[in-house]
């Protein structure tokens, strides 16, 4: 008994501490009664309240104990679950409605990896209070694609040479992108230079490992994070390889989809420890983007079939456009055999993300929205349980959206855990989520920055994002 009173005095004198002062100088709101998934162990914080004040969580403890003070918003979670708002680390951020869209479906923090000028007005926008009408997840961007020339998307920075590609990154800096973004057809040379242009700016660059690179060079180049596991599959490629035993010539006669196929067929199990040390001891970060690659081989019946989508109302009409397969360069002129191999193929990418993982490797969860059929949002928990699938754990697929971007960000304790001073943004959901990963969509409530949103507000957040979507005309990226 004695030990009970000495527990409930400590944590009654920490919230005090934690909320002390006039409660104008910051309105406090208690969610009572959650069942807390904190992030700082696969455990669950049964029945517990959470205090939050000024955009932060000001303190956590049992429901029992933790008395909200006098004039605070109570919010009864009832016996919800409750885990930090999700990160998108991999989003290209097409509309004026993509704010709504991502908070609504509990994504309080994504990265942007092809931005404009308007991308930093977003991300300063978003370090205020949240507006109600106009909710902003947390934002990092990228500044223009960095390309070589000519580059592969429109609107990119292409580079011919080392003095443009250090230019690309001094410009980029000043301009104030948080990282640069590199991508497939960068010489070498081009490639090199970006990264000694960074390393002497204290900047980071991640991306697409470029062609003309090795994985194990851009690994120790020092690259920051690596895209959609760009050159895991020739740098996994066995003594049986089809690739391997072809000549120049016959790889040169090789549509995309073909090399695609054989590159998959090659990849040796085997190699996966080797592999993932080397990643490990490099430091970098792998956004898979699982979600991505099952879409964009996804057989015309599949499309079809996804074109009723409920997430489908968040498209906008110029996004529709290019999810068509006829506007899409990607797909044109591409034998409906080869696509279907490559669909089929779609189960190395699980492979290699449950070799990694073995291997030690951990992720961050990234979707790549808006490429076809990858909606914004949504897509996310798609990704999170190809993850699941590939052989994380719940917990450890939760952590890739939440705990491992803040340490990718270098934002650890700032967010991605239900803890004293990190944001106040989480999620409310109706099922347990450790048990069953498919329970992050079953979303009741998301805080961002300390604002509690409701099934009701979010519902309105989201019927608004897809009456904008009607009308914005916005293309997208990879």
């Amino acid at each position: 008994m004695n030990s009970m009173l000495a527990l409930a005095a400590a944590v009654g004198a920490a919230v005090s501490a934690s909320v002390a002062g006039p409660l104008g100088s910051g309105r406090v709101t208690a969610i009572t009664n959650a069942n807390i998934v904190s992030m700082d162990g696969d455990g669950v914080l049964e029945d517990h309240t959470v205090l939050l004040r000024e955009g932060k969580i000001a303190a956590v403890g049992p429901s029992d104990l933790v008395v909200p003070p006098d004039g605070a918003q109570v919010i009864d979670a009832d016996g919800l679950w409750m885990i930090p708002g999700l990160s998108d680390m991999h989003v290209h951020w097409n509309g004026p409605h993509y704010g709504r869209v991502l908070v609504g479906h509990g994504v309080t923090n994504a990265r942007n990896l092809w931005g404009f000028p308007g991308h930093i007005e977003l991300r300063e926008k978003a370090l205020a209070a949240p507006d109600l009408d106009d909710p902003l997840p947390s934002l990092t961007t990228a500044g223009p694609i960095v390309d070589g020339d000519p580059p592969v998307w429109p609107g990119s920075t292409g580079v011919a040479d080392t003095e443009a590609a250090r230019a690309a990154v001094r410009e980029q800096v000043a301009a104030g992108y948080d990282f640069i973004k590199v991508y497939s057809r960068l010489s070498r040379e081009a490639f090199l230079a970006i990264t000694d242009e960074c390393a002497a700016l204290g900047v980071r660059f991640g991306g697409h490992v470029p062609q003309s690179v090795s994985l194990e060079e851009a690994l120790d180049a020092g690259m920051w994070s690596i895209e959609h596991l760009t050159e895991y599959q020739p740098a996994l490629q066995g003594p049986g390889s089809p690739l391997n035993q072809m000549d120049d010539s016959e790889r040169r006669r090789l549509n995309y989809w073909q090399h695609g196929v054989l590159l998959a067929a090659g990849v040796d199990d085997a190699m996966m420890a080797e592999v993932g040390r080397m990643t490990v001891a490099s430091g970098v970060w792998n956004v898979p983007t699982l979600i991505v690659n099952r879409r964009l081989s996804a057989s015309p019946e599949t499309k079809a079939e996804l074109m009723g989508a409920e997430p489908m109302r968040y498209i906008s009409p110029g996004v529709r456009s290019f999810w068509d397969p006829s506007n899409d360069f990607r797909l044109q002129n591409v034998d409906p055999a080869d696509l279907k191999r490559a669909e089929e193929n779609f189960g190395v990418y699980l492979r290699i993300v449950r070799g990694l993982h073995e291997a030690g490797v951990e992720f961050v969860a990234g979707s790549d929205t808006p490429n076809p059929f990858v909606f914004p949002g949504y897509s996310l928990h798609e990704e999170l349980e190809l993850l699941v699938e590939a052989g994380l754990s719940p917990y450890q697929a939760i952590r890739a959206a939440t705990v491992n971007p803040s340490r990718m960000l270098k934002q650890k304790g700032e967010f991605g855990r239900v803890g004293p001073g990190h944001r106040g943004d989480l999620v409310l959901l109706r099922r347990n989520p450790l048990e069953d990963i498919t329970a992050t969509r079953e979303i009741e409530g998301v805080v961002l920055r300390g604002e509690h949103f409701d099934r009701a507000a979010l519902d309105a957040m989201l019927d608004r994002a897809a009456e904008m979507a009607a009308t914005a005309q916005m293309p997208g990226g990879n």
